[in-house]
């Protein structure tokens, strides 16, 4: 983000207006007098803010694909008690601003005149907001390729993991392989030319999804150099096989389903996700592609026996377009899989169709949790994009298993399913997919980085696609139980990461009461969560015109900034918050006038027209009225709303959430 897009709020105790007040209706009193707190409360999709408390999505990291791995300070502190590692995110897009799609590398000759390819871009941040290349090849990229090396390019969508047993860090990832013959018998569990059955359509020497191939790439830094994981980098020994019994070297695929397997026709695979359960199990996801052999995008799981063995034994296909189950038969030979189609009397089929023949972007989530017979379940929660990323809908999407991480998975219905993205409401942040989620440091977060379509033909085949991140949380979902719920896509500004900030949202600790005619929902005020889609609209506090809502606390706190987020309909929005009010516990240090209250005042906050819809009918999701202003400690934050953005007969103002950043 510019510099020139972000502004510190410096609040001047001078010239303090008192104000004096009528009492107010539905027989809420409002203070006889306060003084007009000076706050920041503008909340556009360009414009300066106050980068103390928030962030926005203005898309300026170029990439897709993108995993992510926080790495706690410490880990790699020197003799000298020097840590120039720890305490970053490390982010892994294919492509991102120095490339594209992953396809792009950088050609370098080392000091012993050995040329390689540099590939694989790594950035860092403190926040998720703010992002710097740091790879330990000329400062942007992570991995080195040598030319004998069994991947050739397309060495795309890299997901790390970091291996406490060995103190490695793993790069998974596809890459495009060379050809059987093409250096004498160095790749000799690479295709033949006669094997990739179809030309390439783009001239390329043989079909290129019959040659993809799941990478595997080791470093003793999240920086790099990665290089390809071979016995001898991981073992120590070149000779040593792995635990299948197989010597890795660089000259072929470390994980080669087509070989390993005497499959005889092409398995082109894409997507590696590694997932290292609470038991230390590892296991990987991929997925299955198109290739000449194979029509559709369907993703499969296996475990692996080390960082660099497979089980192959226990492979499974979890979810595949077009169904809502796959299940593994009892006799797996002869009939491995039973399919259970979707009804598409729901409302699963999209409005450009069901998500086409691809499912892919794996990545996975586990939570315990106590179902409603008392007893302790472990949900899985398998991610996945659909339909193909040239596509508005290639959001994501989430599938759900109870006690086992190889399924079988049940894809819910799409609104439920949908984790950040599908709204046909959404006309900014489409094709959100193959993203991960990952927690602040502290564990108390979490987020999901997703990518956006810079262009509105989705061609991010030729145009690629912008990074963004927004919050995500587990619900208790009404049909489905324990499932991720996105507060997303946004386009607004949205509260930075707590661990980052020294706040958190202190709402959630306050008692509710609410001043109005009628109301309803009041729960929802205070959850932490705003509506992101239709289907769960209802999960808003509801009132009928002039409205009071008073938080709280059994005891002061300090804060600095109030948000208030808006309907997710458009029928119900509020047009502006008329004022928060705050009972201040104690006089603040900066505050110089002669006269003191103990009530202050943010007034008359509008709500950013930036947020409300092209066609007038809807709003951008996430959109608050807001307020930042110098630290007071307080008793409680009152808000009042009495004015609706459209004029109607219907008199019910809605919103969707309450956040107060304090401590």
């Amino acid at each position: 983000m510019g510099k020139l897009k972000k502004i510190f709020i410096c609040i001047l105790a001078l010239g303090i207006m008192f104000c004096y007040a009528a009492c107010g209706k539905n027989g809420y009193k409002e203070s006889k007098e306060y003084f007009e707190l000076s706050a920041f409360t503008d909340n556009s999709d360009t414009g300066a803010y106050d980068s103390k408390y928030f962030y926005r999505n203005d898309l300026t990291i170029f990439g897709a694909d993108a995993a992510c791995l926080y790495v706690p300070e410490g880990r790699h502190t020197d003799e000298n008690g020097v840590d120039n590692y720890g305490g970053y995110y490390y982010m892994y897009p294919s492509g991102c601003t120095i490339g594209f799609q992953g396809l792009y590398y950088q050609t370098e000759t080392d000091e012993n005149g050995v040329q390689y390819k540099a590939t694989n871009a790594v950035l860092r941040s403190k926040d998720l907001v703010n992002w710097e290349l740091c790879g330990a090849l000329d400062g942007s990229y992570s991995t080195r390729v040598e030319t004998d090396d069994w991947p050739v390019n397309g060495i795309m969508a890299p997901d790390p993991i970091y291996d406490e047993t060995t103190g490695k860090y793993f790069l998974y990832e596809q890459a495009n392989s060379h050809l059987y013959g093409d250096d004498g018998e160095k790749f000799n569990e690479c295709p033949t030319e006669e094997q990739v059955l179809a030309p390439d359509p783009v001239g390329r020497s043989g079909y290129w999804n019959d040659r993809f191939y799941l990478g595997i790439f080791i470093s003793d830094y999240p920086t790099g150099p990665f290089v390809v994981a071979t016995s001898e980098n991981y073992y120590g020994d070149a000779n040593q096989p792995n635990l299948n019994g197989k010597v890795i070297t660089r000259f072929n695929p470390q994980i080669n389903f087509k070989y390993d397997l005497g499959i005889d026709e092409p398995w082109g695979v894409i997507d590696a996700h590694p997932f290292l359960d609470d038991d230390g199990q590892l296991y990987m996801y991929f997925c299955h592609h198109l290739d000449t052999s194979h029509n559709a995008v369907n993703i499969w799981g296996m475990k692996m026996k080390d960082m660099i063995t497979p089980d192959y034994s226990t492979m499974t296909l979890l979810i595949e377009p077009g169904y809502t189950t796959v299940t593994k038969n009892e006799k797996w030979e002869s009939a491995p899989w039973s399919k259970a189609s979707y009804d598409f009397g729901e409302e699963y089929e999209l409005d450009n169709g069901s998500h086409g023949n691809g499912n892919e972007g794996a990545f996975v989530m586990a939570k315990n949790y106590v179902d409603e017979n008392g007893k302790t379940v472990r949900r899985y929660i398998l991610c996945y994009s659909g339909g193909g990323y040239n596509n508005k809908y290639y959001d994501m999407m989430q599938t759900i298993s109870d006690d086992n991480p190889l399924g079988p998975f049940f894809k819910p219905k799409q609104y439920a399913s949908s984790i950040i993205g599908t709204s046909l409401d959404n006309d900014w942040a489409m094709g959100t997919g193959h993203g991960c989620v990952v927690s602040s440091p502290s564990g108390d977060e979490m987020f999901v980085l997703g990518w956006s379509h810079t262009n509105d033909s989705f061609d991010a085949g030729n145009q690629g696609r912008w990074y963004m991140v927004d919050k995500v949380h587990w619900v208790e979902n009404p049909e489905y139980g324990l499932m991720l719920y996105g507060n997303g896509p946004t386009k607004s500004l949205q509260p930075k990461m707590y661990d980052v900030i020294g706040m958190h949202n202190v709402a959630e600790e306050a008692s509710v009461k609410v001043y109005s005619k009628s109301s309803s929902g009041a729960e929802y005020l205070n959850d932490g969560l705003f509506v992101s889609h239709e289907y769960y609209k209802d999960w808003e506090f509801s009132t009928e015109g002039e409205t009071q809502i008073t938080l709280t606390f059994d005891s002061p706190k300090t804060v600095g900034a109030v948000l208030v987020y808006n309907s997710y309909d458009y029928e119900y929005a509020f047009s502006g918050i008329d004022y928060i009010e705050f009972d201040i516990a104690e006089k603040p240090s900066w505050y110089l006038a002669s006269d003191y209250v103990s009530k202050a005042r943010v007034s008359d906050i509008k709500f950013g027209t930036d947020f409300i819809g092209t066609s007038y009918d809807y709003l951008r999701t996430g959109a608050a009225c807001l307020a930042s202003f110098n630290e007071i400690k307080v008793n409680s934050v009152t808000i009042s709303v009495s004015q609706k953005i459209k004029y109607s007969s219907n008199n019910t103002i809605k919103i969707s959430d309450i956040v107060i950043l304090g401590k």
